[in-house]
């Protein structure tokens, strides 16, 4: 049995037919009744990605076709997935990712350099890669941003995090 789809207006995704907005772009599935939470009286144009809170047209930027608000809006977004950090250490990385992962965080990381796949083809290390300063990024759902964020800066700091175990 499937579930019943739409079409999202703007960015034309296959959604489910009860989404009140599109998760890819944020577009507002209807937006009568919705108002902006910054200007009450504004009705709301569509919803960060990543915080999922209506905004209006003043409060609102489409960046590479996906809505953000201000304070996400120097977020990186890749589709679905929201940058939660970056560095050129691969040991870092791989702690970070895995310290997510222990914690329920879907993760995907990315190297940015084209020349990582030839360099590890001629043998190229963690340490090479590191020393050349290619960054490593680390992407969680968007939707979980904000709590893969504050989870990163507890965990940086040695603070005791609930993981919910």
């Amino acid at each position: 049995m499937s579930e019943e789809t739409m079409q999202c207006s703007s960015c034309r995704t296959a959604i489910p037919g009860d989404s009140d907005f599109c998760p890819l772009c944020g577009t507002l599935a209807q937006t009568e009744g919705v108002v902006c939470v910054t200007h009450q009286d504004h009705e709301a144009l569509g919803v960060c990605v990543i915080c999922s809170e209506p905004y209006c047209s003043d409060c609102l930027m489409k960046i590479k076709g996906q809505y953000l608000c201000a304070r996400h809006s120097m977020v990186e977004v890749i589709r679905e997935w929201a940058r939660a950090y970056e560095t050129t250490d691969t040991t870092d990385a791989q702690m970070i990712q895995g310290a997510l992962e222990q914690n329920g965080f879907r993760v995907v990381t990315q190297n940015t350099s084209s020349v990582a796949y030839v360099g590890a083809q001629l043998g190229e290390t963690g340490f090479q890669r590191s020393v050349s300063k290619r960054p490593v990024k680390i992407f969680v759902p968007a939707d979980r941003f904000d709590e893969a964020v504050a989870f990163l800066t507890e965990w940086q700091k040695g603070t005791p995090v609930d993981d919910g175990v």
